[in-house]
């Protein structure tokens, strides 16, 4: 896919939304309700992530500062991919 850079017009996304749905995007939400990047604090989490995912760097791919790893477990899937079956040969 080829999309043209652009920068959001947040105004008239908020706008939109708005008149489409009725409602307001929370941006912040998220991090807001659980932590952000900060889940130290959590506990029964697992938290996976293909190696070829193009979105893993962005992700969490070690046991967070001072958290329990018995409690949260980080695991990166050796070759494997979201979707990696239904990509063409």
């Amino acid at each position: 896919d080829f999309e043209v850079p652009y920068t959001p017009n947040k105004t008239e996304y908020v706008r939109h939304c708005q008149r489409t749905w009725g409602v307001a995007p929370r941006p912040n939400w998220e991090e807001q309700m659980f932590g952000g990047a900060d889940i130290g604090a959590g506990s029964n989490i697992f938290l996976a992530s293909g190696q070829l995912d193009p979105w893993r760097a962005a992700g969490i791919q070690s046991t967070p500062r001072g958290a329990d790893p018995t409690s949260i477990i980080v695991r990166i899937i050796e070759g494997g991919a979201h979707h990696f079956d239904l990509r063409g040969s």
